[in-house]
Formats: C-alpha cells, sequence, structure tokens
C-alpha cells in the first residue's frame, strides 16, 4: 500500500502559451525529498474515473514500471500515466510534507469582433491523435446529452451556446442571438478549465460519432 502523502493542487503557474507537451516538470523540492529516500521508490499513479482523476503518490517498495522517459530522480510510473502527465509539474511542499500536482492548465480567450462567438486556446490538445477527424463541430440541434461525453454536456449545459468547433487546442464557441456578454465569456473559460483540471480526456471520432477518450481505453504497448 503507498505511504499516500499528496496534495492535489490545481494552480495557475504561468509559462508561455502553446501546446505544453513536455514531460513531467520536477521542482528542485520535490527531487531532494525523494532522495531523501534511498530505500524506498517513489511512484505516482493515476486512477481514471468518467469524469476526473485520482492521484496516489507516496514512497513503496521498488518495482519496475513501462515509463519510456528518463527522469532526474528514480520515479515509479507507468506510460499510460507518464503519458497523461505531459505538460504537469510535481511539486513538494516541506511545511506540509506534501507532494502537489500542478497540471498547468492555461485558456486564453482570443480577439474577436464579432459579438456571437469567442474563441479559446488552450495548452493541451483537445483531440486524440487518431481521430477520424481533425475538425470536431457539433451544434445544439445535434446535441444528444450523454454521460459517456463529459466535455460537450458541460459545453452544451449552458442555454446561450449555439455551436461549436475544435481543432488541435482552439475551441470556437458560438452563441444564440444576443446573448454575448463579457460574462458569459468568463463562464465559458471557466467551464473549459474546471473540465481540463479534473480529467482533461479528449475527443475523437469514431465510427462518424464523438466520443470522449479515457486512458484506459488505450492499449500502451511496452517496448
Amino acid at each position: 500500500m503507498l505511504r499516500r502523502i499528496l496534495k492535489a493542487y490545481f494552480g495557475g503557474k504561468k509559462e508561455e502559451e502553446g501546446l505544453n507537451l513536455s514531460i513531467l516538470r520536477i521542482s528542485e523540492s520535490a527531487k531532494n525529498r525523494i532522495k531523501k529516500e534511498k530505500k524506498l521508490q517513489f511512484r505516482i499513479e493515476l486512477k481514471y474515473g468518467k469524469d476526473s482523476v485520482s492521484y496516489s503518490v507516496g514512497f513503496d517498495s521498488f518495482k519496475s514500471y513501462d515509463s519510456i522517459e528518463v527522469y532526474p530522480v528514480n520515479i515509479g510510473l507507468s506510460r499510460r500515466d507518464e503519458l497523461f502527465l505531459r505538460g504537469s509539474q510535481l511539486d513538494y511542499d516541506e511545511s506540509t510534507d506534501s507532494f502537489l500536482i500542478y497540471p498547468d492548465i492555461h485558456v486564453t480567450a482570443l480577439d474577436s469582433f464579432r459579438k456571437d462567438f469567442v474563441q479559446f486556446n488552450i495548452n493541451r490538445n483537445l483531440i486524440a491523435p487518431f481521430s477520424e477527424e481533425r475538425i470536431i463541430g457539433m451544434d445544439r440541434e445535434s446535441f444528444q446529452s450523454s454521460e459517456d461525453n463529459p466535455f460537450l454536456n458541460q459545453i452544451f449545459k449552458h442555454e446561450f451556446v449555439q455551436s461549436l468547433m475544435i481543432q488541435s487546442n482552439t475551441i470556437s464557441i458560438e452563441f444564440k442571438k444576443e446573448t454575448y456578454s463579457k460574462e458569459t465569456e468568463e463562464i465559458l473559460a471557466d467551464t473549459l478549465l474546471k473540465y481540463l483540471t479534473d480529467c482533461g480526456y479528449p475527443l475523437a471520432v469514431q465510427n462518424h460519432e464523438i466520443v470522449t477518450i479515457n486512458p484506459l481505453e488505450i492499449s500502451y504497448i511496452s517496448s
């Protein structure tokens, strides 16, 4: 059993805009804490729910993992979890003896002259690389609520949303007539940020349907 010493912290550590696909970054304080444990291995294990991810972090006996990156300290991390944690940072709080994981999600509203439309840039891919289509669009008339698609549910729960289009790490959202305001824009930004920090599962088109891709549905082959 892992000795759990995790505090999940979703914060906003600033970095340049654009896709953040770097391997898990490890702060100096986290490195130093991990190095102090000479007889135990530091592990990070993720549990993937339908619309949220939980983290278990701590020290346990050594075992082998199928991770592909080389880290500055010995970390037990599966390939699935390693890929999911790209762009995140591991930190350590000495005052509470807690490890903290920062997803480092940034949602930025882009300038637009239209009053029925807003576009957001996000530093994560919103579409899975194996999607049958690279651009995903949906309007309110076509949308059908499904517990298997938490992303679309979260967007279309707002009655002022008329349609959306997603490409790579950009999402464009059209408002119903005369419903745009700075407040509705901020509501959408908060909705995107919450979804991406809770789980951030990407979308894909499979068999002509838009689906949310849970990492548990992906097979990783060890090399």
